[in-house]
């Protein structure tokens, strides 16, 4: 059970990961697209938020499911506590992400370049640093 967990584990890293990094450069690019081209690539990469942000949960649920057969809540590693710390502020900074291009969406315009930059900077910046954790810790 364990090895099944990890390879989806794996598996949502990726999704979560490749997504986050594919709707930086799709975002790059949306300032070059015509009028005409803009709303499909705006719905390509909603596509993709949507599966960065399951393969985000999933990451959770495998995660959480993982460290309980392991070692149970209380046998924890401290590294692992550090990790769950930065996975929980990448999870934040995914969350308003997420409610900044909902809200954007609703009222019709386009989110703000800059905060979706910056947001997007921090979160892939977390993850790397969390698998740079998950690397020390399991090794």
């Amino acid at each position: 059970m364990f090895t099944l967990l990890m390879v989806l584990h794996f598996v949502a890293l990726s999704m979560a990961m490749g997504g986050g990094l594919a709707n930086i450069i799709a975002k790059r690019q949306m300032a070059k697209v015509d009028p005409v081209t803009y709303p499909g690539m705006a719905a390509a990469t909603a596509a993709v938020v949507k599966l960065s942000t399951a393969g985000l949960a999933l990451l959770w649920i495998t995660g959480v499911w993982m460290t309980t057969l392991k070692y149970g809540i209380s046998g924890m590693p401290y590294l692992l506590w550090v990790k769950i710390a930065i996975v929980g502020a990448l999870t934040c900074g995914s969350i308003s992400l997420n409610v900044m291009l909902i809200s954007a969406r609703r009222a019709g315009t386009r989110p703000d370049s800059s905060k979706i930059d910056k947001h997007a900077y921090f979160i892939n910046s977390l993850a790397l640093i969390t698998v740079a954790v998950a690397v020390v810790l399991f090794r």
